[in-house]
């Protein structure tokens, strides 16, 4: 979506989203990848953002919870930040412990391909316990480090990788089924990078620019990243940006 265009009830874009999120065949499309450019979860407030982010809380997020949305991607914000499952700043469970559990979107914040120059999350003089920007416990990690993320799906499970760029390893990882259950989720630097992905006949990996690699699988809506593509410059045959 475009947080810079008109995403109110009735403009032409929340009649696209709504429409395209209730059109996915779950079946077919196991998994559902929604992306935006201004967070609506953030660890590093902007009060400047903060009647847009009120208005994706009232009108944006039920939409994205009614529809089961797996991951919800977005920018801005030049951190790394994974938070857990929610609605209404509030956690899910994630049904690791055999408890009852709710399908619920992830936020993360995918911007630390930025230019660097935003303040760190760095202790105060007066706070030296605390950041500059406290982190809550709905953020399950956060970093502020360049790097990129690498997103691969099966038919059975979703995965999504944070890699540092200055060593090249995984800091963070999630996996998550179909059902929208988390599998496991990893924060660790000990975690290696896989540098090789096979492939398959069906799975094509390819790159995006802004931090972000996604593997593509079939069955999933050649539209939705034919309208990613286009958002981001790609001209179509070329290879170029």
């Amino acid at each position: 979506m475009s947080t810079e265009t008109n995403f109110l009830p009735g403009s032409n874009q929340y009649n696209f989203l709504r429409r395209d999120l209730e059109s996915v065949d779950r079946m077919k499309t196991p998994f559902f990848v929604f992306q935006g450019h201004r967070p609506m979860y953030t660890t590093s407030f902007a009060s400047k953002d903060a009647p847009l982010r009120e208005r994706m809380f009232e009108h944006l997020e039920p939409l994205l919870v009614k529809n089961k949305v797996t991951l919800v991607l977005w920018g801005h914000v030049h951190r790394y930040d994974r938070f857990c499952p929610m609605k209404n700043f509030t956690c899910g469970s994630m049904g690791q412990k055999g408890e009852d559990w709710e399908a619920l979107p992830v936020p993360v914040v995918i911007g630390m391909g930025g230019q660097d120059w935003q303040p760190k999350w760095e202790p105060r003089p007066d706070h030296p316990d605390d950041p500059v920007f406290p982190q809550p416990k709905r953020s399950l990690y956060r970093a502020g480090e360049f790097g990129y993320t690498r997103l691969v799906a099966t038919r059975e499970k979703l995965r999504l990788s944070f890699v540092g760029n200055h060593d090249g390893e995984v800091h963070d990882m999630v996996e998550i089924l179909a059902s929208g259950k988390f599998l496991m989720a990893v924060k660790s630097t000990m975690v290696k990078l896989v540098h090789s992905i096979r492939l398959t006949q069906n799975v094509t990996h390819f790159h995006i620019i802004s931090g972000v690699s996604v593997s593509w699988c079939s069955g999933f809506s050649s539209a939705m990243f034919s309208v990613l593509f286009h958002m981001l410059g790609y001209r179509e045959g070329t290879g170029l940006w």
